[in-house]
């Protein structure tokens, strides 16, 4: 089912991924108070219920840039430069150690910027430094975010051998005219070595990136990299929607906005992607991820045990984020953080024993209690009032008067409200951004800073 022109108009507006509520937006800056931004850590710490923590090391470097990319990232051919990033992650894992304690660790993900940018003698002492300083005892998965260009059969091998347990493939698109584009050349077949590689050396998930919207895409010339891909089977495909934001990010500019596919073009790939993943044996994990029943993700949604964070669409529910390296986001329960998006910034504040921290959030009880609401929406599809009600001893209908009359006043083909509980129509999830914007009471004064919902 194709929504009508009319309802892709209406929508076809600007709001946030909700990767966090409130979204990074709202963070701000912490002035440089090292001590209260340390007990504001501890605190957020010792108010934990759940004492398991994932890591996400921010790697910045580039090779090339890729004109599409929103990412915080810094293009340079110089390999030297990774021995001083991994010198200030060192004291940086110091400073959370010396604070917090030994951490226990469930997870690590390496995103970027391109993480294999990094060597694998480099890559290897961040991970043997982690396990020196933190409880890595009962860790379950190890990830990384992978240029394909900047790896051989070899390699992946290499990274299996270090402990690398989940990889992801940035692709993209497999159109000759797209790559050319965005300047991201990368031929299928290539792509089709590693991720049999990948399969044969049994990592646990495999995924690909893909974006939809990008310039020169049509719809014909992206069935077929769906083709192309749905030939591979990866555990796993994020498909993302491109966000053409050149005011904020100045790669973009190199875009020609005329290229970009119409926003029907841009629903008509999205209804087709999500139709051929189905077909093919994909479960719809919401949005933007799909993946084969028998990966983690696919049983975590069929558990209601699907969460979302700064990486997406996740199986692991804990609120418990350390984030290491340049621009890095951390989440401990209530408490946002976010490091230094400078580099020199970043390195600066570390070579003078403080935590690169400069802006932060501690949400208060009305953030709570809609953060609640707006992840039942966009990891479920629904959320019942009771709930709601029995977390946080509100009476759903009267604290959300206003939201419940606009959602009201939607189609029942995007979303259904009743006595107990609102749930995603048929259109539901073309539009599950705009939808969780409802209960967004920060949006309006940031809008324009965010990508178009469609």
């Amino acid at each position: 089912m194709i929504p009508n022109s009319k309802l892709l108009q209406q929508f076809d507006i600007n709001g946030p991924r909700y990767t966090s509520y409130p979204t990074a937006n709202q963070f701000k800056n912490t002035e440089n108070l090292k001590h209260k931004t340390i007990k504001n850590l501890i605190s957020a710490k010792n108010s934990l219920h759940s004492q398991n923590f994932s890591l996400y090391i921010h790697i910045p470097f580039c090779k090339s840039i890729c004109f599409y990319c929103a990412c915080n990232k810094i293009i340079t051919r110089d390999q030297s430069v990774e021995n001083n990033y991994i010198r200030h992650l060192f004291l940086e894992i110091d400073q959370y150690r010396n604070h917090l304690g030994k951490l226990q660790i469930s997870n690590i993900h390496f995103g970027g910027g391109t993480p294999t940018f990094i060597s694998d003698f480099n890559l290897s002492r961040v991970l043997d430094y982690i396990k020196s300083k933190f409880n890595t005892k009962f860790i379950g998965e190890i990830s990384i975010e992978i240029d394909p260009r900047t790896v051989t059969l070899d390699r992946l091998d290499r990274l299996k051998k270090l402990g690398f347990n989940r990889i992801s493939f940035g692709v993209q698109d497999f159109d000759e005219k797209v790559q050319k584009a965005i300047n991201r050349s990368q031929s299928f077949d290539e792509i089709k070595t590693l991720v049999k590689k990948a399969k044969d050396l049994e990592y646990t998930s495999t995924n690909i990136d893909l974006i939809y919207g990008l310039p020169m895409q049509n719809i014909e010339s992206f069935k077929v990299t769906l083709a192309r891909v749905l030939s591979l089977m990866p555990e796993r495909i994020a498909l993302y929607s491109y966000a053409h934001l050149p005011h904020l990010f100045k790669s973009q500019i190199q875009i020609d906005k005329y290229k970009l596919p119409s926003a029907s073009d841009k629903i008509m790939m999205l209804r087709m992607a999500i139709n051929d993943l189905l077909r093919a044996g994909y479960q719809y994990i919401g949005m933007d991820h799909f993946a084969l029943p028998h990966d983690a993700l696919s049983i975590a949604k069929s558990q209601q045990l699907l969460f979302r964070n700064f990486q997406g669409y996740t199986d692991k529910n804990e609120l418990n984020l350390i984030p290491l390296g340049v621009s890095s986001i951390g989440q401990i329960g209530g408490y946002y953080f976010q490091n230094a998006k400078n580099i020199k910034e970043y390195y600066q504040m570390l070579d003078h024993s403080n935590l690169p921290i400069i802006k932060e959030l501690q949400m208060n009880f009305d953030d709570t209690v809609r953060r609640a609401v707006i992840m039942e929406v966009m990891c479920h599809g629904y959320v019942e009032f009771e709930f709601i009600e029995d977390m946080f001893l509100i009476e759903f209908k009267k604290y959300f008067h206003s939201e419940l009359l606009k959602l009201k006043k939607m189609q029942s083909t995007v979303v259904k409200v009743d006595k107990n509980k609102i749930s995603l129509g048929k259109y539901g999830w073309y539009f599950v951004r705009v939808i969780a914007m409802i209960f967004d009471k920060y949006l309006d004064s940031n809008k324009f800073s965010f990508s178009k919902a469609i």
